[in-house]
């Protein structure tokens, strides 16, 4: 091995000459940084240990106690829980496999917590020293490391204490690690080795005594001295990696990447990724614990600065801090070399060279000093639009200017107004003006212009296609098409209504993108069109600039920041099989200020190199680093923290943890339903997700089943309430998706019991319905033999009015009809006798004779007998053939030959009869008919009565008493609720029919379903 042989003057000579050819430390700008202290509830800014348990929570050891963290929240415990012996100092922190944590504690004690029980260790073994370290092997033993030397283990829960008797070098501090295969490994003055077989064996012995070590993924260690990175091999073998300047490492790690991070004492944080060093920046210089989550994030521990978690930077912002001269960004673009050009709200133009901002200069012959926007060519050329100046071209420090004046002899700019620049995958130049507002090409240094009308307003979006396309949006909400040099409204084709259009975007799939002023996002793609917002998932309404990045996600800045959504989620929505997108947001969360997009310079936003996009704001050009986005495939676990009743905790997750100070029932545990006493109000349930790469990106749903079919979209909301439930089972389920919109679809559930008052019990409702029910049946029964009675009394009074109508009857025929029978018969004999006063005899006859007829009829209407159809049908055949044969005119007769039985009122008959005599009447007096064919025709709904004569028929009644007959025929049926309608022709005759729908008979069930049918 050749350090052993190295004497210390060597080693110092050749640490000083290697460290004149270092390379230099990289800068911070790729990483960020995320701080947490004792104001966001960490208890002590301290931090000595970490581990990220099986359920996913981070356990952060700290001066002032324990915290566990779940991204967003830092809850407290203290292990004075336990015994008001134990400190609340935490010196040294670790995980074991069994998911215990082992903590020794300041001066003494060494605790293990485990989900459901504790143990202290307080033997007179102990020594009363500060811990350093603490470590499990392979066995299951923990180890323990003191700052003077000392070297503890507990296995089996005996504690034994080990020294120089056992082969440990004679020094100061002892570090201690485990490798992949479980072997301890120690560092102590420069000796490095391992225990094996009860010994501590020497392996390698370096000059230098502030030595770290670690464990390395391929096998054996990483070694850190005060000027070297080293590592140790399997047959032990030493790598020289890399030279330091001098630090003092505290602790080391290795990452899922195989990077090495370094922490020291008083020079921060480095990161060793096998070529280069880079210095990572962290809230404090002393790092006293490293270590890594699930999801690659790297979580670092301060003496002094809290908790801070590193990972790559996703969105950086270029802004005043960075050397820009304005820290506003109205347009932006970037080079043939790379270089990003910015436009800022001020009018510079400004580019960034060698991490450096330069502005070109206000000079004499620099007329770009109004600069409103700015693009590239492929050929190395900046375009500059201005307010007033027109349009500049810069190339190899010299300029070429359009502009207004110019416009007569070549046809050139229309205005000096420039507010938006499109360079083509051909290389022609198009161009928004304003003042007036329009749009030109630039092709070969000759100028072509598109009428656009002047109500479009400003051109402010433009865009180009896979079919090389031109697309053109207006502040109007007008969307216009260059195909060739023709020039298109496709405005209706995209939307029902102009809304304000703030950019345009195309994919190479055929999908046009429109970001809107204030209704989010629109799709064009193969004929159709879909429009999302906020209320299906989008972060913002109001959408400033779209890029693509090529790996299926659409990047937009917006009034409330920058974001992004998966394109194939979108897609999804359009075709109906997703019901909302989720939205990946950067802004606070990522250290940064408010980032509201720009949009009123064209181009707003910019692709640039090796995945890079550009996006103007008002704080500043914001660099997103898509290289450095991570597709995070793991589903956060879900957690129901806490179940709560009237403001008061009912269930606690993990109620069984020895430092919890109280006793509830216990969340993991769904074997029982949490049972809800009746006169409670209010039930709120606690939730969390345990992803740490962006805690505000994760978005929750939730649902009561039994109450709920549909999941309630709570989006970055940890918690839910309900109002008091109807008694019965519930089951409470929480899903959540990370910052990527994996789901955990699985989630976290409890079933819920809610108990009932005794007047809502089975026993107690069976009771109310049985007295409930003998009270309605003695209700039913009161009133049905009440209006048993009423119809009774009914029945009675109809049959004394029936036999008062009979007797009515017989009296008028027996006694009345007699006298005029009698009368009749007088008459005859007085012309018999008085031959003179014959012709006044024979009209008192007549009188007499209709007298008798009338009392006929009203006889059978009164007489309770003829209540019925059939007595209607047989007395109207009747009427008709006397009184037609009376008249010397044939009747022919069409009668149902077994009409029903039913009753009728004696209103309706006596008006169906009338009815049929008038008309009658009118074709004896009025028609000269010589033939008369009278027809009923009875349904299970309806009468038809029909009277057709072959006389000499109108065309318009005549002013006389035939056009009253028709009128009281009319008013007759309309009385019944009957149709009436006649018909007649000059010459043709005449024909009368009467409709009339029984009632009773078409609300009947099966006859109702065939007359409507």
């Amino acid at each position: 091995m050749p350090w052993l042989g190295l004497t210390f003057r060597k080693w110092l000579c050749y640490s000083l000459l290697l460290a004149s050819t270092l390379p230099v430390f990289g800068a911070d700008g790729d990483w960020f940084t995320r701080v947490w202290q004792s104001d966001d509830g960490l208890p002590d800014n301290s931090v000595t240990g970490m581990a990220q348990t099986a359920d996913g929570y981070l356990w952060v050891a700290t001066f002032g106690g324990l915290a566990r963290f779940d991204g967003v929240h830092l809850q407290s415990f203290s292990p004075s829980q336990l015994s008001s012996t134990l400190d609340r100092v935490v010196r040294a922190m670790t995980l074991d496999d069994r998911g215990q944590l082992w903590m020794a504690m300041d001066h003494g004690p060494i605790m293990c917590v485990g989900p459901k029980n504790a143990r202290i260790f307080t033997t007179s073994d102990l020594p009363d020293l500060q811990p350093t370290a603490m470590v499990e092997d392979g066995e299951r033993a923990i180890w323990i490391g003191y700052v003077q030397g000392d070297l503890l283990r507990i296995k089996d829960d005996q504690v034994a204490r080990f020294g120089i008797s056992q082969g440990l070098p004679i020094g100061g501090r002892v570090w201690l690690t485990t490798d992949t295969a479980g072997q301890l490994w120690f560092a102590r003055d420069g000796n490095l080795g391992i225990f094996d077989q009860g010994r501590f064996k020497v392996l390698l012995t370096l000059p230098e005594h502030a030595v770290q070590i670690t464990a390395s993924r391929e096998g054996g260690i990483w070694i850190v001295s005060s000027s070297r990175i080293l590592r140790l091999k399997e047959g032990h073998t030493v790598e020289v990696r890399e030279h330091l300047p001098r630090i003092d490492p505290t602790v080391l790690f290795e990452d899922h990447a195989g990077a090495l991070w370094i922490g020291t004492a008083d020079q921060g944080l480095f990161r060793y990724d096998h070529s280069t060093i880079e210095s990572m920046p962290i809230s404090n210089k002393t790092v006293s614990h490293l270590t890594e989550d699930r999801e690659g994030n790297v979580w670092v521990g301060t003496s002094g600065g809290g908790l801070n978690r590193l990972r790559l930077r996703t969105v950086e912002l270029l802004g005043a801090g960075t050397g820009l001269p304005f820290e506003s960004v109205r347009s932006v673009t970037e080079d043939n070399t790379g270089s990003p050009w910015v436009v800022t709200r001020n009018s510079l133009v400004v580019y960034r060279q060698s991490n450096h901002w330069k502005t070109i200069a206000r000079t004499a012959n620099w007329p770009g000093n109004d600069a409103m926007t700015v693009t590239s060519d492929p050929s190395g050329g900046v375009w500059v639009g201005t307010h007033g100046h027109g349009l500049l071209r810069l190339q190899k420090g010299n300029f070429q200017e359009w502009n207004f004046k110019m416009w007569r002899k070549e046809n050139g700019l229309a205005s000096d107004i420039l507010r938006s620049l499109l360079v083509s995958s051909t290389g022609d130049l198009w161009v928004g003006t304003d003042s007036p507002h329009a749009l030109q090409r630039l092709r070969q240094g000759q100028w072509r212009t598109f009428d656009i009308p002047q109500s479009a307003r400003y051109l402010r979006a433009m865009a180009e296609d896979a079919n090389g396309d031109i697309w053109i949006g207006t502040s109007s909400g007008r969307l216009y098409r260059v195909s060739g040099d023709s020039l298109m409204d496709e405005t209706i084709r995209v939307q029902a209504r102009e809304q304000s259009i703030r950019c345009l975007h195309t994919t190479p799939d055929g999908s046009l993108w429109i970001g809107y002023a204030a209704t989010g996002v629109g799709r064009w793609k193969a004929g159709k069109f879909t429009q999302i917002s906020t209320a299906e998932g989008l972060w913002d309404d109001s959408i400033s600039q779209i890029m693509a990045d090529g790996a299926n996600w659409l990047w937009f800045a917006s009034n409330h920041g920058i974001f992004r959504v998966d394109v194939r989620e979108i897609e999804a929505l359009a075709e109906g099989r997703l019901a909302r997108v989720h939205s990946v947001a950067y802004g606070r969360g990522e250290g940064l200020p408010s980032l509201q997009g720009s949009y009123d310079g064209v181009p707003g936003v910019f692709g640039g190199r090796n995945g890079r996009i550009w996006m103007a704001t008002r704080a500043g050009l914001a660099a997103v680093h898509t290289e450095n986005t991570r597709n995070n495939t793991i589903p956060p676990p879900v957690i129901l923290e806490q179940v709560a009743v009237d403001e008061k905790p009912a269930a606690l997750y993990g109620s069984g943890f020895p430092l919890l100070p109280t006793r509830l029932q216990n969340l993991p545990d769904t074997r029982n339903d949490l049972v809800l006493q009746p006169n409670y109000r209010k039930i709120e349930f606690k939730f969390t997700a345990l992803s740490f790469s962006a805690p505000e990106n994760v978005h929750f749903r939730y649902r009561l089943e039994g109450l709920e079919d549909d999941w309630i979209e709570a989006g970055a909301q940890r918690s839910a309430s309900y109002a008091r439930l109807t008694p019965g089972n519930y089951r409470f389920h929480v899903i959540a998706c990370n910052d990527a919109g994996v789901w955990n679809e699985a989630g976290a559930v409890l079933k819920l019991e809610a108990s009932p008052f005794f007047w809502q019990t089975w026993w107690f409702r069976s009771a109310a319905l049985a007295v409930l029910t003998l009270f309605i049946a003695g209700v039913v029964r009161y009133f049905s033999f009440r209006r048993l009675r009423l119809k009774l009394q009914v029945v009675t009074q109809e049959a004394a009015l029936n036999k008062e109508r009979a007797r009515i009857a017989h009296d008028l025929h027996d006694d009345l009809g007699a006298r005029l029978t009698q009368a009749t018969l007088l008459f005859e004999l007085a012309q018999q006798d008085r031959g003179a006063t014959n012709g006044r005899m024979q009209e008192g006859l007549s009188t007499v004779r209709q007298a008798i007829q009338s009392l006929d009829e009203t006889v059978w209407a009164v007489n309770p007998r003829n209540n019925t159809l059939a007595e209607l049908i047989d007395y109207i055949g009747q009427f008709a053939t006397k009184f037609l044969r009376d008249a010397n005119i044939e009747c022919h007769l069409s009668l149902p030959d077994h009409p029903p039985d039913w009753p009728l009122a004696s209103e309706l008959r006596h008006n169906l009869f009338l009815t049929a005599k008038e008309a009658l009447n009118n074709v004896v007096r009025h028609a000269n008919a010589s033939e008369v064919r009278l027809q009923i025709t009875v349904t299970e709904t309806c009468l038809t009565l029909v009277i057709e004569d072959n006389g000499c028929g109108f065309e318009r009644p005549p002013e006389s008493a035939l056009t009253d007959g028709l009128r009281n025929m009319r008013q007759r049926a309309e009385e019944i609720g009957g149709q009436f309608k006649i018909e007649s022709k000059l010459g043709a005759g005449t024909r009368v029919s009467v409709a009339y729908f029984f009632p009773s008979r078409i609300n009947e069930p099966g006859i109702a379903a065939r007359h409507h049918g």
